[in-house]
């Protein structure tokens, strides 16, 4: 099984642009883990996980950020990494 990790520095999650470019990241490259950084973002919702394509077989954690820096999500298939 093939290992593939992601990391990306999006400075800033909260526009839809940005959710979509996630969702095409995880249907075409497939990562096993996906480490976003600087989403930008205080709180997150089950929803706009499910608009950035985690599907339910995807792992996911998400650390807020303070104020207008940091927030860091981490996704990992879990059929992969449990």
């Amino acid at each position: 099984m093939e290992l593939s990790i992601i990391s990306w520095n999006i400075r800033g999650l909260g526009k839809k642009e940005k959710c979509c470019a996630v969702r095409k990241l995880i249907t075409s490259r497939k990562p096993k883990i996906l480490l976003i950084q600087e989403t930008k973002l205080a709180a997150f919702t089950l929803a706009t996980f499910r608009s950035m394509g985690v599907r339910q077989n995807l792992g996911r954690v998400f650390s807020p950020a303070e104020g207008s820096a940091g927030g860091l999500i981490s996704i990992w298939d879990t059929n992969f990494l449990r």
